[in-house]
Protein backbone atom coordinates (compact mmCIF):
# COMPACT_ATOMS: atom_id res chain seq x y z
CA UNK A 1 0.00 0.00 0.00
CA UNK A 2 1.00 3.44 -0.62
CA UNK A 3 1.83 6.03 2.08
CA UNK A 4 -1.20 7.67 3.35
CA UNK A 5 -0.96 11.31 4.97
CA UNK A 6 -3.52 13.26 6.76
CA UNK A 7 -4.62 16.06 5.05
CA UNK A 8 -2.97 18.54 7.58
CA UNK A 9 0.02 17.28 6.13
CA UNK A 10 -0.76 18.60 2.68
CA UNK A 11 -2.00 21.68 3.94
CA UNK A 12 1.07 22.23 5.94
CA UNK A 13 3.32 21.37 2.72
CA UNK A 14 1.51 23.96 0.75
CA UNK A 15 1.83 26.79 3.94
CA UNK A 16 5.56 25.78 3.61
CA UNK A 17 5.81 25.91 -0.49
CA UNK A 18 3.62 29.36 -0.22
CA UNK A 19 5.92 30.75 2.51
CA UNK A 20 9.28 29.82 0.63
CA UNK A 21 7.34 32.28 -2.33
CA UNK A 22 6.71 34.63 -0.40
CA UNK A 23 2.79 34.20 -0.58
CA UNK A 24 0.26 33.44 1.93
CA UNK A 25 -2.91 31.39 1.66
CA UNK A 26 -6.51 31.82 3.21
CA UNK A 27 -8.70 28.18 4.26
CA UNK A 28 -10.37 28.77 1.20
CA UNK A 29 -8.01 28.23 -1.10
CA UNK A 30 -5.81 26.09 0.97
CA UNK A 31 -8.50 23.85 1.45
CA UNK A 32 -8.97 24.00 -2.41
CA UNK A 33 -5.25 22.93 -3.13
CA UNK A 34 -5.64 20.15 -0.85
CA UNK A 35 -8.46 18.67 -2.69
CA UNK A 36 -6.65 19.75 -6.29
CA UNK A 37 -3.24 17.46 -4.90
CA UNK A 38 -5.63 14.87 -3.83
CA UNK A 39 -7.30 14.89 -7.31
CA UNK A 40 -3.83 15.02 -8.80
CA UNK A 41 -2.53 12.26 -6.93
CA UNK A 42 -5.53 9.95 -7.79
CA UNK A 43 -4.73 10.70 -11.42
CA UNK A 44 -1.08 11.01 -12.05
CA UNK A 45 0.11 8.41 -9.06
CA UNK A 46 -2.84 6.53 -9.13
CA UNK A 47 -3.70 6.54 -5.37
CA UNK A 48 -5.05 7.78 -2.61
CA UNK A 49 -3.01 10.37 -0.46
CA UNK A 50 -5.79 10.19 2.43
CA UNK A 51 -8.65 8.79 3.34
CA UNK A 52 -10.48 11.82 4.80
CA UNK A 53 -13.73 11.77 3.06
CA UNK A 54 -14.40 14.81 0.18
CA UNK A 55 -17.80 16.40 0.86
CA UNK A 56 -20.23 18.42 -1.47
CA UNK A 57 -20.37 21.51 0.27
CA UNK A 58 -22.69 24.13 -0.90
CA UNK A 59 -19.31 26.30 -1.35
CA UNK A 60 -17.50 23.54 -2.78
CA UNK A 61 -15.41 20.61 -2.52
CA UNK A 62 -15.01 20.69 1.19
CA UNK A 63 -12.50 18.40 3.60
CA UNK A 64 -14.57 18.28 7.03
CA UNK A 65 -11.27 18.29 9.28
CA UNK A 66 -9.58 21.18 7.47
CA UNK A 67 -12.31 23.21 7.25
CA UNK A 68 -12.83 23.29 11.40
CA UNK A 69 -9.46 23.64 12.24
CA UNK A 70 -9.10 26.43 9.95
CA UNK A 71 -12.61 27.95 10.71
CA UNK A 72 -10.98 30.44 12.86
CA UNK A 73 -8.99 32.45 10.61
CA UNK A 74 -11.83 33.37 8.87
CA UNK A 75 -11.24 34.83 5.04
CA UNK A 76 -7.77 35.98 7.00
CA UNK A 77 -4.76 34.34 5.57
CA UNK A 78 -3.82 31.01 7.61
CA UNK A 79 -0.38 32.56 9.22
CA UNK A 80 1.25 29.41 10.94
CA UNK A 81 1.18 25.86 10.62
CA UNK A 82 -1.31 23.01 11.27
CA UNK A 83 -0.36 22.23 14.53
CA UNK A 84 -1.69 17.85 16.30
CA UNK A 85 -2.03 17.64 20.02
CA UNK A 86 -1.76 20.50 22.77
CA UNK A 87 1.42 19.70 23.91
CA UNK A 88 3.76 17.59 21.50
CA UNK A 89 3.50 20.25 18.96
CA UNK A 90 3.63 17.67 15.66
CA UNK A 91 3.24 19.36 12.26
CA UNK A 92 2.42 16.37 10.38
CA UNK A 93 4.18 17.23 6.57
CA UNK A 94 4.31 14.87 3.48
CA UNK A 95 7.86 12.59 3.49
CA UNK A 96 10.99 13.60 1.70
CA UNK A 97 10.72 10.36 0.73
CA UNK A 98 8.13 10.89 -1.39
CA UNK A 99 9.14 12.35 -3.96
CA UNK A 100 6.14 11.65 -6.35
CA UNK A 101 3.45 13.35 -4.19
CA UNK A 102 6.19 16.21 -3.57
CA UNK A 103 6.27 17.01 -7.30
CA UNK A 104 2.36 16.53 -7.87
CA UNK A 105 2.41 19.23 -4.98
CA UNK A 106 4.71 21.44 -6.66
CA UNK A 107 2.80 20.93 -10.51
CA UNK A 108 -0.31 21.50 -8.62
CA UNK A 109 1.27 24.83 -6.93
CA UNK A 110 2.94 26.09 -10.06
CA UNK A 111 -0.69 25.67 -11.89
CA UNK A 112 -2.74 27.41 -9.21
CA UNK A 113 0.07 29.56 -7.20
CA UNK A 114 -1.92 33.20 -8.46
CA UNK A 115 -5.91 32.15 -8.29
CA UNK A 116 -7.88 33.61 -5.24
CA UNK A 117 -9.98 31.28 -3.18
CA UNK A 118 -13.49 32.54 -5.07
CA UNK A 119 -11.60 31.43 -7.79
CA UNK A 120 -10.19 27.85 -6.66
CA UNK A 121 -13.80 27.21 -5.52
CA UNK A 122 -15.42 28.33 -9.02
CA UNK A 123 -12.58 25.96 -10.92
CA UNK A 124 -13.72 23.02 -8.58
CA UNK A 125 -16.85 23.09 -9.02
CA UNK A 126 -17.65 23.74 -13.16
CA UNK A 127 -18.77 21.51 -15.56
CA UNK A 128 -19.52 18.18 -14.79
CA UNK A 129 -17.10 17.82 -11.92
CA UNK A 130 -17.14 15.69 -9.03
CA UNK A 131 -18.54 17.64 -6.81
CA UNK A 132 -21.36 18.54 -9.51
CA UNK A 133 -22.26 14.63 -9.62
CA UNK A 134 -22.24 14.28 -6.04
CA UNK A 135 -24.93 17.02 -5.57
CA UNK A 136 -26.66 15.68 -8.17
CA UNK A 137 -26.93 12.14 -6.79
CA UNK A 138 -27.86 13.53 -2.96
CA UNK A 139 -24.63 11.52 -1.82
CA UNK A 140 -22.62 14.98 -0.79
CA UNK A 141 -19.22 12.34 -0.55
CA UNK A 142 -17.29 12.74 -3.94
CA UNK A 143 -16.80 9.63 -5.94
CA UNK A 144 -13.16 9.01 -6.14
CA UNK A 145 -13.59 7.95 -9.91
CA UNK A 146 -15.01 11.28 -10.54
CA UNK A 147 -12.30 13.33 -9.19
CA UNK A 148 -9.46 11.47 -10.80
CA UNK A 149 -11.59 12.02 -14.17
CA UNK A 150 -11.85 15.72 -13.38
CA UNK A 151 -8.08 15.87 -12.52
CA UNK A 152 -7.30 14.27 -15.49
CA UNK A 153 -9.63 16.96 -17.57
CA UNK A 154 -7.87 19.53 -15.91
CA UNK A 155 -4.18 18.29 -16.39
CA UNK A 156 -4.67 17.86 -20.23
CA UNK A 157 -6.23 21.78 -19.92
CA UNK A 158 -3.31 23.18 -18.29
CA UNK A 159 -0.55 21.25 -19.77
CA UNK A 160 -2.35 21.58 -23.87
CA UNK A 161 -2.12 25.70 -23.23
CA UNK A 162 1.66 25.51 -21.63
CA UNK A 163 2.62 23.44 -24.85
CA UNK A 164 0.23 25.79 -27.15
CA UNK A 165 2.29 28.78 -25.42
CA UNK A 166 5.50 27.07 -25.71
CA UNK A 167 4.85 26.42 -29.73
CA UNK A 168 3.51 30.42 -30.63
CA UNK A 169 7.17 31.48 -28.21
CA UNK A 170 9.31 29.20 -30.62
CA UNK A 171 7.73 30.64 -33.65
Amino acid sequence: MKKQYPPEAIANNLLWIADRDGMSLTPTQLIQLVYVVYGWALALLGRKIFEDPIEAWDDGPTIPRLHYILRPYGKKNVDSFIVWGENNGMRPVVSGDDPDLLSVMDLVWTAYTRRDGLSLTTLTREGCGAWQQARARKDFILDDEDIERRSWEGIQRIFRGDVERQRHRTR
